[in-house]
């Protein structure tokens, strides 16, 4: 399993998804954050999907503008999936 850290600032929350009779998820979020640029990088904008309890998460406690910490994983279609907020 792989591991991806980033912070960053919130940009967009859109396409927020439910889903009735699924076996895997019951919600999707999709979120755009624009990293910090440092000495080494400039920022990039990085899209995410979150699922169940972190979609609720994100919708409770975070508005565009706000700077989030997240723990992911790319999937195999090549997509992070947010795994844990801070």
């Amino acid at each position: 399993m792989n591991k991806v850290y980033l912070v960053g600032e919130i940009i967009d929350i859109s396409e927020l998804k439910f889903f009735y009779n699924s076996k895997k998820h019951n919600s999707q979020l999709e979120i755009k954050i624009k990293t910090f640029e440092s000495n080494i990088k400039k920022s990039i904008i990085v899209n995410m999907k979150a699922y169940d309890e972190i979609t609720d998460i994100i919708c409770k406690d975070y508005k565009i503008g706000e700077i989030i910490s997240i723990e992911g994983q790319i999937t195999g279609n090549m997509e992070i999936e947010i795994r844990d907020v801070k």
